[in-house]
């Protein structure tokens, strides 16, 4: 089949060759729109490579398969004027009858290593062409008819005839192509932008222009088929959940009453020298006396929606019970610790915190009491860690570690924590035997039922626990007091 191009703005055909096409493929000092912006292209700016058949021509941008491949280029004052060879392909035949009809009649250029500076191109390399049908340089346009002595195709394919043109009522005068705008280009599907972005990654495309792509930015896609944020769940926050004072004091189960009850020995039993010869051996009057501590009693409630587990993020309940278990875990420390001051001997303040931790092991061990455990306040748990050598004590500095992420420190078989539920300046030390944590097996106890008729699911926190003191004398406190 013969074809016969005629282009706009002085494009020319090639009538000696059925499979050639050629048109303006680049105009020069014309502001068009590409994938780099507006951008306006000098003579001389674009490198064409010296073998031509390197420079194929496609149909739309993509580098799918390609449609054929240069075989002229000739630059003049207007631009760049190029000439390509069609191949034998189906793709190929579309894209001759496809310009022929004026559906797909322009050319896009694509530019590899491309260097921009103020919306003016200053080099860049030729690597192909695309025949589209809105080009981004109204000029680079590409118009053919068929010839007059077109033979038919051997074997063509059935085309229904067209409706009978009305008969003119004057002579018919040929439309001059109307120049296209930038804004008169129809926008990329988001899915056809896509799959040409994917294919320029593919090739490696970096710093390649292509006169006819619209910018795609995620303000496109509006209704995150794409892309979606990331859904992380419940995030960690900070929480005081760490029982010290508690986990340092002897424990038994906490199994009935409002109360735990014990005696102790008023006045204990003595004994003394004997002189033997059948005199009175020495005796004394002993007695018991007894000792108590109520049983605390905390709880929380909640009437939770039930969509919360029937359509909501699985594992909300069992978060909703552990944040309530984490303030549980807090208010208990704080009450045990309450109790431990409460019946602690005062010893003389000190002035910093090593000679406060000095007293407190004094006391204990001269009424007789271990050292078990020091608590200090986090103000003093920080002059702590601040000390230099010439300040700690021997026993500190030659048998001490501190491990700052547990707020602790060991020296030897002594457990030094830092405990938020003391005031500021305070030393709590004493011997685990002097007190005794109650507290039910399974502490704190979950309670769940069904609101049927509200439609709600009852979530209820139940906690029981007692601290008794069996004696003061184990326990002691000193308050750091700081001279101006």
């Amino acid at each position: 089949m013969l074809l016969t191009f005629t282009a706009a703005a002085g494009v020319t055909a090639d009538l000696a060759d059925d499979r050639a096409l050629s048109g303006l493929a680049l105009p020069y000092e014309i502001p068009g729109r590409t994938s780099a912006g507006l951008l306006t292209v000098p003579a001389g700016a674009v490198r064409i490579p010296a073998d031509l058949r390197r420079v194929k021509l496609f149909t739309e941008h993509g580098r799918g398969t390609p449609i054929g491949y240069a075989t002229a280029a000739d630059a003049d004052a207007a631009g760049l004027r190029m000439v390509f060879r069609v191949a034998h392909t189906p793709a190929g035949d579309d894209a001759l009858l496809e310009a022929s009809e004026g559906v797909r009649d322009a050319l896009s250029v694509e530019l590899d290593a491309a260097v921009v500076k103020a919306g003016r191109l200053v080099s860049a390399d030729l690597v192909a062409v695309a025949v589209t049908s809105v080009p981004a340089f109204a000029d680079a346009r590409l118009v053919a008819t068929l010839a007059p002595d077109t033979p038919p195709d051997p074997d063509p394919e059935p085309v229904p005839p067209a409706p009978p043109a009305p008969e003119p009522e004057e002579p018919a005068v040929p439309e001059t192509p109307l120049p296209v705008t930038a804004s008169d280009r129809a926008p990329l599907t988001f899915q056809r932008a896509t799959a040409e972005i994917a294919a320029a990654m593919m090739d490696n495309d970096i710093g390649r222009v292509n006169a006819a792509l619209s910018d795609i930015v995620p303000a496109a896609d509006a209704g995150a088929g794409f892309l979606r944020e990331q859904w992380l769940g419940q995030l960690w926050s900070a929480a005081a959940v760490s029982r010290h004072f508690i986990d340092a004091l002897a424990h038994q189960v906490l199994t009935s009453g409002t109360k735990v009850k014990g005696w102790y020995w008023a006045t204990k039993p003595t004994v003394d020298t004997y002189g033997g010869n059948k005199t009175p051996i020495p005796s004394n009057t002993a007695s018991t006396a007894g000792k108590e501590a109520p049983v605390t009693r905390l709880a929380g409630g909640w009437d939770i929606d039930r969509i919360y587990q029937d359509l909501g993020e699985p594992g909300f309940l069992e978060s909703f019970f552990a944040a309530a278990t984490a303030d549980l875990a807090a208010k208990t420390e704080a009450a045990a610790a309450a109790a431990l001051l409460a019946a602690a001997t005062d010893t003389t303040a000190a002035a910093d915190v090593y000679t406060a931790i000095g007293a407190v092991v004094t006391e204990l061990t001269g009424n007789g009491a271990n050292v078990n455990y020091i608590g200090l306040a986090p103000d003093l748990f920080a002059d702590l860690l601040g000390g230099v050598s010439a300040d700690v004590p021997w026993w500190l500095a030659a048998q001490g570690s501190v491990s700052i992420a547990g707020g602790t420190a060991n020296v030897a078989d002594l457990n030094v924590f830092s405990a938020p539920a003391l005031p500021a300046g305070t030393v709590l030390g004493g011997d685990k035997r002097a007190a005794t944590y109650f507290e039910p097996s399974g502490n704190p106890i979950r309670v769940q039922a069904v609101n049927i008729p509200n439609g709600g699911i009852d979530l209820g926190v139940f906690s029981y626990s007692a601290t008794l003191i069996n004696d003061p004398a184990g326990i002691a406190k000193n308050t750091v007091v700081v001279v101006p």
